[in-house]
């Protein structure tokens, strides 16, 4: 079995030239290696697109977390492509998420919601935001994709986040933004921004593959990938 830091190494040395896709085993081989690439070159740009985590023949959707770090990966994707001065790409997913069609790259233009401390920002605004982008409400908030509003207070789990956040709305301004721990609800500290993930895919004109996302490069497959 191939090591995640021999992969990782010939994959460094690949980017010299190309920009490389690589299809892992599994998400979980994905992630590890991700992982180690980001460590080996962190000024490279490295995306993890993760597969969906809903079950084969089971009607009910992916999660809220699994949906938001797809989008922010390739929402993240996208703005890396569109800059000229941009150095090689590393995508790594699995075989499984490779075979599925994504929204086109044009679907990802739209910058994630970004909300700061400071901005005029109504709750009426910030409700009617995180019902666009597919937040559902809740008494407590401690998965991603939940809401809670109480009067001029806000607490949301960003679907791609670790954790959740509380946003103080005082004279229709932004007072405030503080992650909490989901589990004791302690804040941890103070933050100036938040960029708030999708719920939710970008509605969907047309279909692409992951291929359409990345243009011209070099594909390598785990043996496992390449054998399914």
């Amino acid at each position: 079995m191939t090591s995640i830091a021999w992969t990782g190494a010939q994959i460094a040395r690949t980017l010299e030239a190309d920009d490389v896709l690589y299809l892992a085993d599994d998400d979980q081989q994905s992630q590890a290696l991700t992982a180690a690439l980001r460590g080996m070159l962190p000024d490279a740009p490295i995306f993890f697109v993760p597969s969906s985590d809903a079950l084969p023949g089971d009607p009910a959707p992916a999660s809220p977390a699994n949906v938001g770090v797809r989008v922010s990966a390739l929402h993240a994707l996208r703005m890396v492509q569109q800059h000229s001065g941009r150095g090689r790409i590393v995508c790594v997913m699995s075989g499984e998420a490779a075979a599925r069609l994504y929204p086109p790259p044009t679907a990802f233009d739209q910058a994630l919601p970004r909300i700061r401390v400071g901005d005029a920002l109504s709750m009426e605004q910030l409700s009617a935001m995180l019902d666009e982008i597919g937040y559902f409400a809740d008494d407590r908030v401690d998965e991603p994709g939940e809401m809670a509003v109480r009067g001029e207070v806000v607490d949301i789990f960003p679907a791609d986040a670790g954790c959740p956040a509380r946003i103080e709305i005082a004279e229709g301004q932004v007072a405030s933004i503080r992650p909490y721990d989901a589990v004791t609800q302690r804040s941890i500290g103070e933050i100036a921004a938040l960029e708030i993930g999708r719920e939710t895919e970008p509605a969907r004109e047309g279909e692409a593959s992951i291929l359409n996302h990345l243009g011209n490069g070099v594909i390598v497959f785990s043996e496992k990938a390449e054998r399914r």
